[in-house]
């Protein structure tokens, strides 16, 4: 085995990020015969996924801006250790089953210093979890070149994912992105741009989710989420 024990906590963590934090209740993301199984890169535990609407693959990036079935991926699931001496894993393997919870009261790891009542976001492009006011999901800037009525468009200086929405000159009201060749800095947009020109863009970085922040803790530590009240 790779590690020791060098300390010893005098106060012991609540729980587990992934864990149920109360006995119920709570509920899943509906799935058919075959669904739904974690994608290639598999699936991290304790951070949110969308379930692509065609495969039933999930991923913990958004995979497409069609992906509607979203939810927690909690500690519940079977997991193999494939890394060579390795003690522990934190994610479902690719092909294994997935449960998505899109309601219920989980343990994660404040991500920044938690406040009751904050909303919980999840980034589009990995499903890891940001805290926020409700309705203001955090935003960031990029260059964006467009083309008049075309939805081709190419950027700089930051990064996009399916399902993001951007705002711009020349880019239509309630557009987001549709798919990203993040190799060739290129992507499409969901609705035709109407003019010409490189801009500074606005994208939403993550989704608001159903849930909040119901503990409060240190950045760092163990605190509770619930779709539940607020």
């Amino acid at each position: 085995m790779t590690g020791f024990q060098t300390s010893v906590a005098q106060n012991l963590a609540i729980g587990v990020p992934g864990d149920f934090a109360t006995t119920g209740p709570w509920s899943t993301v509906p799935a058919l015969d075959g669904e739904l199984t974690a994608g290639a890169a598999g699936v991290v535990i304790a951070a949110f996924a969308w379930a692509d609407d065609t495969t039933g693959v999930v991923t913990n990036g958004k995979p497409n801006l069609a992906s509607t079935r979203f939810g927690f991926v909690g500690r519940d699931q079977r997991a193999v250790i494939t890394t060579y001496l390795a003690e522990s894993a934190f994610a479902v393997n690719a092909g294994m089953e997935v449960t998505l919870f899109d309601g219920g009261a989980f343990y994660i790891t404040a991500p920044s210093t938690p406040t009751i009542g904050q909303k919980v976001f999840a980034k589009y492009a990995d499903g890891t979890i940001v805290l926020g006011t409700a309705g203001s999901p955090p935003t960031s800037t990029l260059s964006v070149t467009t083309t008049n009525a075309s939805t081709a468009i190419s950027f700089t200086g930051g990064t996009l994912s399916p399902g993001m929405p951007i705002s711009g000159t020349g880019i239509p009201a309630g557009a987001t992105i549709a798919t990203v060749n993040a190799g060739a800095g290129t992507a499409t947009l969901s609705a035709n741009a109407s003019a010409s020109g490189t801009v500074t863009a606005t994208i939403t970085t993550a989704y608001e989710t159903r849930f909040f922040v119901k503990t409060k803790a240190a950045s760092g530590e163990i605190i509770v989420i619930s779709d539940k009240g607020f």
